[in-house]
């Protein structure tokens, strides 16, 4: 479909008002895309960071008195 451009103020405000709201809707079709990557690889990396801060804590001995 062919729209009607006002040249000038208005219709530069419009233009950018346009492409603004299609790259906030770029921006979230992109995050929900990576969305459930990002919480198959954040589910393993936490269990690994609570395993190796575990080990540390058992790791240390109390001073001898």
């Amino acid at each position: 479909p062919v729209e009607n451009s006002s040249p000038g103020f208005l219709g530069g405000l419009k233009a950018g008002w346009k492409a603004f709201v299609a790259s906030v809707n770029v921006l979230l079709v992109v995050i929900g895309w990576l969305l459930p990557f990002a919480v198959a690889v954040a589910i393993p990396v936490v269990l690994i960071i609570w395993l190796v801060r575990l080990r540390g804590r058992r790791r240390t001995v109390p001073p001898a008195a």
